[in-house]
C-alpha cells in the first residue's frame, strides 16, 4: 500500500513538473519557438538594410537642402528618391519579430521627418522639431534592430 501511494505521489509530481515546471523553465531559458527561422532572419536583415538606406538618403537630402534657397526641382527629385526608399523599407519591415518592429518604428520616424522637411523645403510650413534628434532616434532604433538580427 505504501508503495502504491509513493508511485501515485511520484506520478503526480512528475505531471506537475511537466505541466508547470517545463513552461516556466522554457520561459526562463528562452524556448526554441522564440528563435527566428532562417527565412524570418533573412527578412529582418533585409528590412534593417533598407531602413538604413532610407535613413542615409533622408539625412543626405536634409543636409543638401537645409540652406535656403531650395531649388524646387532638385528637391522634388530628392524627395521622390527619399519617399521611394522609405516605401521600400516600409514594405520590407512588415515582417514578424522584434527586429522588424524596431526597424518599422524607425522608418515611421523617417517618414514623419521627411514629410515635415518637405513642407519646409516647399515653403508650405515653418519650423519643425529637432531633425537631428529625430534622425538620431531612428538610428538608435535601427541599431537595436541590427543587434537583434546579429549585425
Amino acid at each position: 500500500m505504501a508503495r502504491l501511494i509513493a508511485v501515485v505521489v511520484l506520478g503526480f509530481l512528475l505531471y506537475q513538473g511537466y505541466k508547470h515546471g517545463l513552461p516556466w523553465l522554457e520561459a526562463r531559458l528562452g524556448s526554441s519557438g522564440d528563435q527566428m527561422t532562417s527565412d524570418e532572419s533573412d527578412e529582418a536583415v533585409h528590412c534593417v538594410e533598407l531602413a538604413r538606406q532610407a535613413s542615409t538618403t533622408l539625412a543626405d537630402s536634409i543636409r543638401q537642402f537645409s540652406q535656403p534657397p531650395v531649388n524646387q526641382q532638385e528637391w522634388t527629385s530628392a524627395f521622390i528618391s527619399v519617399s521611394s526608399d522609405i516605401g521600400s523599407a516600409e514594405s520590407a519591415c512588415a515582417c514578424p519579430g522584434d527586429a522588424c518592429d524596431r526597424a518599422a518604428a524607425a522608418v515611421s520616424e523617417l517618414r514623419d521627418l521627411s514629410l515635415s522637411f518637405d513642407g519646409i523645403a516647399r515653403g508650405e510650413a515653418r519650423g519643425m522639431g529637432n531633425p537631428a534628434r529625430a534622425l538620431e532616434r531612428a538610428q538608435e532604433l535601427l541599431d537595436e534592430a541590427e543587434h537583434l538580427v546579429g549585425g
